[in-house]
């Protein structure tokens, strides 16, 4: 760089004259014919010569020319040591590609300490773009053709174990990037519409050069290159969450993202991580630590003997369960005196290659069970017959189903638009269709459960907008309180709101004016809690909730875990079941308990 500089000197000297000398007026007249004369040959290498050292200079010292590896079909390229910022927030981070596609801030943190920040990393001196997990994205062009991508980054300790997952790429129409929920891992092990793209899954990943299963691999906790392959194209739009779900934001360090619309030869990926490790100085093929033992979480009950309660007889339920990905089928179970008496399946998979499963169920007074199972809602008789039915239509799903009466049925269409709709299930008319707003298009973070409280208002959890919101029968919000992945939230006889997080882990009871009066977590209990889905306050003061273990990825860890479980007032478990074996019942999502005075279609549930 020294002697690369001292040349520079020579012919800016040259072309523009020194001050270390005057020459006489005849001498300056031939130095200016000269000059003439050797400017337009001798000129533009010099400049060029000059850009190339400030190029090399802006790319960091230390680092090989970013000119050793190739540019073709490079659309993206983002670095931590390229951003712009205002007020001490980083606003736009540059694209190097030359296509001029920045990534700007979206969705501002509430507080400045939730701002991604620029941190220096110890080993190399680069810069790096530490991110809280808060909810800031950068956005982008929407690039619908990635095949080849680098990720420079590592993903905070403290984040690990917390059972929700953690975005590099994020896309504001999808999610073909979905990381790994419990295990940590780089990718997700499903693959379907809501989550990896299936091109994913059959590429190529590589850590640090390495060959790996980024389905399998955690991300690394210290600062590592992933590199990726894709099958065929996938897609991205933003950089540190998925979609507008704030719990899945990027909470880590990044320090470079690279973009390509081609596949890369070997050659080609050797190149980009030969520059990559050299810059952050990361040892090729090294293997960092694996996430396990991140965190701990309480053991597992060691059997169903050493459980509070009853087992299956401590109260007649129905049971019905999200995602046992065990099975080709999918089961709702209703239970009488410890033994299931009934139960209804429908394929994991249907005909048209979309996702079923169970959100919810009730049984009528009538004995019918209305249900969601994602594809549609019906009504089903003891018999097994379908009395009502509603497919949802392609492009929307549907979760929630309530009854509000006899006869009539409360549902959510996840969509866009979506909407709550009134059915009349006897004479299957459509009576009346609210809007329900909201800033996620992907549908299937929108909604679960809905429910209508005693006064006709409807109390809807915003799952990706970490809210929950009352609207009148118009539309109109009435009341709406802040919730971190609401699942589902429920009005109480007193006139408070309880209110479930999924991946968040609690259930809180807050008042009218938004006060938490009551909360259990995984403080309160002894044993793992999964993701919180469903909880119901019963008529003696006790709670009784849903522990959704199939976040899980690895369906090994799922026996011996609490499905379903009920504290008093003070949080004592009194009744906890886990049954996996004979019957096994698969993870809990909705539960009814049968022995709970009054008539189904009135009970807030």
């Amino acid at each position: 760089m020294a002697s690369l500089c001292r040349d520079v000197t020579f012919f800016l000297k040259y072309f523009f004259g020194s001050t270390e000398s005057r020459p006489t007026v005849k001498d300056r007249r031939i130095q200016i014919n000269q000059r003439n004369i050797m400017k337009n040959a001798l000129l533009k290498p010099a400049l060029a010569v000059l850009s190339a050292a400030v190029a090399f200079n802006a790319y960091s010292a230390g680092a090989p020319a970013p000119g050793d590896f190739p540019k073709a079909g490079l659309e993206l390229w983002l670095s931590a040591g390229q951003v712009e910022q205002a007020d001490g927030v980083i606003t736009v981070i540059k694209d190097l590609s030359g296509a001029g596609n920045d990534a700007r801030r979206n969705a501002p943190a509430t507080t400045p300490a939730n701002n991604p920040a620029v941190a220096k990393d110890a080993a190399s001196g680069q810069p790096l773009l530490r991110f809280s997990g808060s909810n800031v994205a950068y956005v982008f062009q929407r690039l619908t053709n990635i095949r080849t991508a680098f990720w420079v980054v590592s993903k905070d300790p403290a984040s690990f174990g917390q059972r929700s997952e953690k975005f590099v790429l994020g896309d504001p129409a999808g999610n073909d990037f979905h990381a790994g929920w419990t295990d940590d891992t780089i990718f997700n092990t499903d693959v379907n519409p809501g989550h990896l793209s299936k091109n994913l899954k059959d590429g190529k990943t590589w850590l640090n050069g390495r060959p790996m299963d980024a389905t399998k691999t955690p991300f690394p906790k210290q600062l590592s290159l992933i590199s990726i392959i894709s099958a065929g194209p996938v897609s991205a739009g933003q950089l540190a969450r998925d979609r507008n779900m704030s719990g899945r934001s990027w909470q880590g360090d990044i320090g470079e993202i690279l973009l390509y619309n081609v596949e890369l030869s070997d050659a080609g990926r050797l190149a980009v991580e030969k520059y990559l490790t050299a810059k952050y100085q990361i040892q090729p093929g090294a293997n960092p630590a694996p996430a396990s033992g991140a965190t701990t979480s309480p053991a597992a009950p060691a059997g169903a003997s050493a459980l509070p309660g009853n087992g299956l007889a401590q109260h007649p339920f129905l049971y019905a369960g999200e995602w046992d990905t065990r099975k080709a089928l999918q089961s709702m179970f209703l239970v009488r005196d410890g033994k299931v008496v009934w139960h209804y399946s429908i394929p994991l998979h249907n005909g048209a290659g979309g996702i079923q499963e169970f959100d919810d169920a009730t049984l009528l007074s009538n004995g019918n069970i209305i249900y969601s199972c994602m594809s549609g809602v019906g009504e089903i008789s003891p018999d097994k017959d379908i009395v009502w039915q509603y497919q949802a239509p392609a492009g929307t799903e549907m979760h929630s189903i309530q009854a509000i009466g006899k006869d009539r049925v409360l549902v959510m269409r996840n969509g866009n638009p979506a909407q709550a709709m009134i059915f009349n299930t006897a004479s299957n008319k459509l009576e009346k269709t609210i809007p329900i707003p909201t800033t996620v298009t992907g549908t299937h973070g929108q909604f679960r459960h809905i429910r209508m409280t005693p006064a006709g208002t409807i109390l809807v959890g915003h799952m990706g907008e970490g809210k929950v919101v009352e609207y009148d029968q118009d539309g109109k919000e009435v009341w709406s309180f802040k919730a971190e992945h609401v699942w589902s939230a429920i009005r109480l006889k007193n006139g408070n709101t309880l209110i479930t997080g999924d991946a968040a882990k609690y259930v809180r009871e807050v008042n009218p004016k938004g006060e938490t009066v009551w909360e259990l977590t995984q403080a309160d209990v002894n044993f793992k809690l999964g993701n919180i889905q469903c909880a119901n306050r019963l008529a003696n003061g006790n709670t009784v909730i849903c522990n959704w273990i199939a976040g899980d990825n690895d369906t090994s860890h799922w026996p011996g875990t609490v499905q379903i479980f009920e504290v008093n007032p003070a949080k004592k478990v009194v009744w906890a079941l886990s049954s996996w074996k004979d019957p096994d019942l698969g993870p809990a999502t909705s539960i009814q308990l049968l022995d709970e005075p009054g008539a189904p279609e009135d009970q807030q549930r």
